[in-house]
């Protein structure tokens, strides 16, 4: 189900999105209308069906996230960015900067590198046969990011008739310069607060991440600047290591 959901939210972001049909917009002035969107799935008109809608139909995706990962039992946090290039079929590039550590994930459909620059090291391996398996790779390493992506399976799940979960409005508040919806999306011991900009394509602007089991008090917030997608190439998903730097073993990365 984690493969599923990457194939259709970590998938490529186009200007040119069809418009949705008349009958799901409708839709969503009646859901406003309610705090309670729905308990059983995330309804067709929903902000968020229309946000989940549209990255399962993209083909190329450009935004930046920055983070903070906190919690009240330790002093110790960690906060950067992490830039994103996807482009269906297989292609992806993410940059991260955290702590003062930067580590680059380049994956041509063939071969994922990874790149610690201030170290001088990468790391290549195997690409999956198709994005699912590199980009599952990719995730579990970059670690940080994994509330975000436990996110969209979560909103991906729910549009599918999940009986578990409950989505509920919670205003409208203004994230940087932008109007956004405001939403909290509840499913086991997973609590999502996420802000979705007022607009035709709701894409989010804030996305706040904790559990409610006991296990975790981490939690994590990311806030998003979506880009032009057709502003890169296909160099953005070409790497060739730098003049000194060292081939080494993944354990020796990380």
């Amino acid at each position: 189900m984690l493969k599923k959901f990457l194939l259709q939210t970590v998938c490529a972001l186009t200007l040119s999105f069809p418009s949705l049909a008349q009958s799901e917009l409708q839709t969503e002035e009646i859901v406003k209308k309610s705090d309670d969107i729905g308990t059983a799935a995330i309804k067709a008109g929903t902000p968020l069906r229309r946000m989940h809608n549209h990255l399962r139909n993209s083909s190329r995706l450009h935004f930046e996230t920055s983070f903070r990962v906190s919690s009240p039992t330790s002093a110790h946090r960690v906060q950067g960015t992490a830039l994103f290039f996807i482009q269906q079929p297989n292609s992806f590039r993410v940059e991260v900067s955290s702590n003062k550590r930067t580590t680059l994930y380049v994956s041509d459909g063939d071969t994922l590198s990874i790149y610690r620059p201030g170290e001088r090291k990468f790391v290549r391996l195997p690409a999956d046969k198709s994005i699912l398996g590199t980009m599952y790779l990719a995730t579990g390493l970059l670690k940080i990011q994994a509330r975000m992506i436990d996110f969209f399976w979560t909103v991906d799940y729910m549009t599918i008739g999940a009986s578990e979960g409950r989505v509920t409005s919670a205003g409208s508040e203004i994230v940087g310069s932008k109007k956004c919806d405001r939403f909290t999306v509840e499913r086991f011991e997973d609590i999502f607060d996420v802000w979705l900009e007022e607009n035709s394509i709701p894409l989010p602007c804030r996305l706040v991440s904790k559990r409610t089991d006991g296990t975790s008090l981490t939690s994590q917030a990311n806030e998003f600047k979506w880009m032009d997608s057709q502003s890169f190439g296909a160099e953005t998903f070409q790497f060739s290591p730098p003049e000194g730097t060292k081939e080494v073993e993944l354990s020796d990365l990380e």
